[in-house]
């Protein structure tokens, strides 16, 4: 894993070091991960409980929330990722949300009001069940981690913060999707295109433990016949239309401005479909020059938007960004 980390140019010796000690820990033939409890937290705005997982280490300094990617539950692949971001985050508190998904993953569903709302523009929905367990749990502060999908209710979350009290420290933001106004075909399309690179980058993490998990997860899912069925939930068809519209920038700096302490890093891969290079590079210097010394990029040449995937690429991701 160091030679790969050491061979993109872009992670500091401290980041490869921490992160191919993350590797050979979870790798270790004697490695058991710790049981991850989930909870099923009902709101207002769902059918169905959303599930989350609130792992909370001994003297923990800070608390970090992070979305997972839409279509995606708590299956042994995502249940690895997390496992993988305990490791990587050792000093937080890490409460993880998931999505709707595939058929046996049913959790997070939105009532048809829920989802009425959010059409009109009222974007509270997609982030009442962070809303509520934030506050159940009296959690004021935090720090965000958004991937895909997961960066819209980032975004949406870091907006709305300020009227529950809830201060965003930083967030970290990696391939955010609605940098671009796109239909719903256009959007399937290169989303489809994407997907193309996953098994890659599965293979690119070189850990047959994780391989085995991705495996599991894609066979009591149904493959990608589950995944697609997930993605066509009448939910995630209006999540979907809403990553269409093209609101990444407008939202970003009003998140800046409603968070006037938080700080943004912004990760895409230079050969993503999803964010397009050219475009989210002329988008992050507008805010830049709007927010000095707010807003930090991170580009990774000849990567692309399923980079995440290398579970160990991102956990270097979240570590140079995030804690360094």
């Amino acid at each position: 894993m160091q030679k790969n980390l050491q061979e993109l140019q872009i992670f500091d010796p401290q980041t490869i070091d921490f992160v191919d000690s993350v590797y050979a820990t979870i790798n270790h033939d004697n490695y058991k991960p710790n049981h991850l409890e989930i909870i099923n937290f009902p709101t207002e705005v769902n059918k169905k409980p959303v599930q989350i997982i609130d792992y909370q280490p001994k003297d923990y300094l800070e608390t970090t929330v992070f979305n997972l990617p839409m279509g995606n539950g708590f299956n042994p692949n995502m249940l690895f990722w997390v496992d993988v971001l305990k490791h990587t985050l050792i000093d937080q508190r890490i409460v993880v949300f998931s999505n709707p998904a595939e058929p046996k993953q049913p959790y997070g569903n939105y009532k048809v009001s829920a989802l009425k709302k959010i059409l009109s523009g009222d974007k509270t929905p997609l982030i009442r069940a962070q809303i509520d367990y934030l506050k159940q749990q009296k959690i004021n502060e935090i720090n965000q981690i958004g991937y895909s999908l997961g960066t819209e209710k980032s975004l949406v979350l870091s907006y709305f913060a300020h009227d529950y009290d809830l201060k965003i420290n930083h967030s970290m933001i990696v391939e955010p999707v609605s940098v671009l106004t796109r239909n719903l075909i256009n959007l399937a399309q290169d989303f489809i295109l994407s997907g193309k690179d996953l098994k890659k980058y599965i293979e690119q993490a070189d850990s047959e433990k994780y391989l085995e998990k991705f495996n599991q997860a894609s066979k009591e899912g149904f493959g990608d016949i589950g995944y697609v069925l997930g993605i066509l939930r009448l939910s995630n068809l209006v999540i979907a239309k809403i990553l269409g519209e093209g609101n990444f920038e407008n939202l970003l700096m009003s998140s800046l401005n409603t968070q006037s302490e938080m700080t943004a890093n912004i990760v895409w891969g230079q050969k993503s479909l999803i964010c397009q290079h050219n475009h989210i590079l002329e988008i992050t210097n507008t805010l830049a020059a709007k927010f000095p010394q707010r807003i930090k990029t991170m580009v990774l040449k000849n990567e692309s938007h399923a980079l995440a995937d290398n579970i160990f690429l991102f956990s270097a991701i979240i570590k140079q960004n995030l804690q360094n």
